[in-house]
This record gives structure tokens, C-alpha cells and sequence, in this order.
């Protein structure tokens, strides 16, 4: 009977114990991989992550780290065949794609680089690093004017991160040399970095810009209501974005031009055309407004004159993937989803 009873405990508890000394078997191998690649032994922790991913072929983060070791020994073709893995089963994985785009940009397919940082801020609009990728990327083109747009369209999407701000304050203060700008993205670290050295030092510096600009004031009140619109434009709220846009006192170009978007969104291209016109007079250089009026232009059906801004857009930008789009297919990628029904004014 005692013999009996166990060999039922055995029985049932050897699965258990295997399964336990499994376990601690890959804890074991992992942690080996992990110490290879910290201490930057990235042959052995190619090997290792490898193998893991070999037994465990439906773990992503086997075959990610497996990618980076493989990428860290400029390994580019073995490390994009280990994120396409990745991607063919999750098509959305972040950290892979962001893998993915670096692969590119070290191997000097810049084009490639940034199309993929395209993709990961349109399925991941939360994703600070990107954001900076990218506008880093233009900083270096000297193209200061796309890389401040890319970060505020993380502003747009209620990214309130102080490095983005940070990022869009060096920009306009060093590059484009906005004052108004300058000062807002300035005055939105300070509320986003409360924790940050120096920020008695960034209040000051506010403070007497404010003195010497009272201007400035108003300028950050009209720039919130531009930035609330912009949010509400993220979730298709246009007759919301329309009503914030109307309550700004100082209309620039920035205005204008988010004006005509929302009139081109309401269905309304001949109103659109007009307050992009106006925004194109007052920042000739600007590509996505030749863009957008190329787009209005073609829903009022004179495509000569869309293909013409187009081009323009792309001259300025030469990365302006819509702009490009819109010339290979005839017509602005937007247009592919349902967009609403025109609604023309005399």
C-alpha cells in the first residue's frame, strides 16, 4: 500500500520537477546571453539568443535581442532577416520596427530609414524616441522647418514629454530662430519638466522674455488653442478643431494653413484653397502647405495645378513621402479612405 501510494506521488509530481528544472534551465541560458551582451561579447550573445530562438521559435523577444547582437557586429542582412521574422508574425512590434529603421539608417538607406519611422509613428503616435529619430535626421539635412513639424505632431497627439519640447525649443531658438516659438516650447518644459536641474534658471529666462516681448503672453494662448485643435484634428473632431481655431487672436501661417486642412477636411476645397493661398504668401518655403494646396487643388478637379504644387512640395522636401504619392498615383494617398462629401461654396 505505502509502495503504491508513492509511485502515484511520484507520478504526479516528476512533470512538475521537469518542468521546474526546464524552466530553470532557459532562466539560466538567458541570463548567460544577457551577461554576453552587457559585456559586449556580441558573438557569444548572438549564439546564445539564437539558440533560444531556435527552441522557442514564437518568442519575439528571443529573436529581437538575437537581431541586435547580430546588428551590433554590423551583421545588417542576418539582423533584417531576424526582424522580418518578427514582423511577418507581429507586424506592429515596436522595438523591432525601430531595429528595423536603424538597420537601414547604419547601412546608409536613409530613404528606407525613414519610411520606416514613418510607419512606427502612424501605428505608435506615443513613441517619443521616434519622434526624435526623425527630426534628427532633418536637423542634419539642414532642414530645421520638417523637423520641427515631425515634433509637433507628437505635441498634436498629446505626446506632453519634455524632451520633445526641449527638442522643438533648440530648433526654433537655434535653427529656425523664432522668437514666439522659441518661447512657448521653452515655457512648455518648464510645466512638463517639473523635476528637472535648472528650472529656476528656464522660469527666469521667461520671465524676461515676457518683459522685452509682452506679446508673447497672448502668442502662448493663441499656440494652445492651435495645439487643442490639432488634438482634436487626431481624433476627427473637425468642426471642434474648426470652433478652437477661431477663439486664436494672432493668425500666422501656421494658422492659415491649419485653417485650409480643416476646410479641405469639411468638405469644403474652394474655402481651403483660400486660406492656403494666404498661408503659402506668408511661408513660400513651406512643403507641406504647397502639399495641402496641391491636395485642394485636385478636389476642385484642376489636377495641372495640384500636380504643380506637388512638385513644389517635394523640391522643398525631397522626403515628402505624400507628395511623392500623390505624383506616382495621380491623386493624394488621403484620398484612397472616405472622405466627405463636397461641399462647395460660391
Amino acid at each position: 500500500m505505502m509502495y503504491r501510494c508513492v509511485s502515484r506521488l511520484l507520478t504526479f509530481l516528476l512533470p512538475i520537477v521537469l518542468i521546474g528544472l526546464c524552466g530553470c534551465s532557459v532562466a539560466w541560458k538567458l541570463k548567460k546571453a544577457d551577461e554576453a551582451f552587457k559585456g559586449e561579447n556580441f558573438i557569444e550573445a548572438e549564439e546564445r539568443y539564437g539558440k533560444l530562438s531556435d527552441k522557442y521559435p514564437g518568442d519575439l523577444a528571443m529573436r529581437y535581442w538575437t537581431a541586435v547582437s547580430e546588428f551590433k557586429q554590423k551583421k545588417y542582412v542576418e539582423a533584417m532577416k531576424n526582424c522580418q521574422k518578427n514582423l511577418d508574425a507581429t507586424p506592429d512590434h515596436l522595438l523591432t520596427m525601430a531595429l528595423k529603421a536603424e538597420i537601414f539608417l547604419e547601412a546608409g538607406q536613409v530613404a528606407e530609414g525613414q519610411m520606416v519611422l514613418e510607419s512606427i509613428l502612424v501605428k505608435h503616435p506615443e513613441d517619443v524616441k521616434s519622434y526624435l529619430r526623425l527630426a534628427q535626421i532633418y536637423q542634419k539635412k539642414e532642414q530645421a522647418d520638417r523637423a520641427a513639424a515631425i515634433m509637433e505632431d507628437a505635441d498634436a497627439h498629446g505626446v506632453n514629454d519634455p524632451n520633445i519640447y526641449a527638442k522643438l525649443f533648440q530648433l526654433y531658438e537655434q535653427d529656425i530662430k523664432d522668437e514666439r516659438l522659441a518661447y512657448y516650447y521653452l515655457k512648455r518644459y518648464s510645466e512638463t519638466a517639473t523635476t528637472r536641474v535648472g528650472l529656476s534658471d528656464i522660469i527666469y529666462d521667461l520671465k524676461k522674455r515676457e518683459k522685452e516681448n509682452d506679446a508673447l503672453k497672448q502668442f502662448y494662448v493663441d499656440r494652445k488653442y492651435i495645439t487643442n485643435a490639432r488634438r482634436r484634428m487626431t481624433v476627427k473632431d473637425y468642426q471642434g478643431a474648426d470652433a478652437l481655431l477661431q477663439k486664436v487672436t494672432i493668425r500666422d501661417a501656421t494658422w492659415h494653413r491649419m485653417s485650409g486642412l480643416i476646410q479641405l477636411l469639411l468638405g469644403y476645397p474652394f474655402l481651403a484653397q483660400k486660406e492656403l493661398d494666404t498661408a503659402l504668401r506668408m511661408s513660400p518655403k513651406n512643403a507641406e502647405t504647397n502639399y495641402l494646396l496641391g491636395r485642394a487643388y485636385w478636389r476642385l478637379g484642376d489636377n495641372d495645378l495640384a500636380v504643380q504644387y506637388w512638385r513644389q512640395a517635394l523640391a522643398l522636401d525631397p522626403y515628402h513621402q505624400r507628395a511623392r504619392q500623390a505624383l506616382e498615383q495621380g491623386f493624394p494617398p488621403e484620398e484612397m479612405e472616405a472622405a466627405p462629401k463636397e461641399q462647395q461654396l460660391e
